[in-house]
C-alpha cells in the first residue's frame, strides 16, 4: 500500500523567517497597525461568537 506522503527535505532552509516582525523595520507601518489594532475595544464582535465549545475555532484576535 503506498501513501500520499510529501517527500521530506530536511535540508531545506526556512521559507519564512522564525517570527515575521524579524523582516520589518523598527519604525515600518506595520507595527502602528498592530499597535493600532490592539486598542480598539471589540467585545461587540466577540460577543457574537459561540462560547457553547461547539462548532469551529475562531482564531483569537491577538496573535502575538
Amino acid at each position: 500500500m503506498s501513501y500520499n506522503l510529501m517527500p521530506i527535505n530536511r535540508d531545506q532552509p526556512n521559507l519564512m523567517p522564525p517570527s515575521l516582525t524579524d523582516w520589518l523595520e523598527k519604525d515600518h507601518f506595520a507595527r502602528f497597525v498592530i499597535d493600532f489594532t490592539e486598542t480598539i475595544d471589540i467585545s461587540p464582535f466577540l460577543a457574537t461568537y459561540s462560547q457553547s465549545g461547539t462548532g469551529a475555532t475562531a482564531f483569537h484576535q491577538l496573535i502575538k
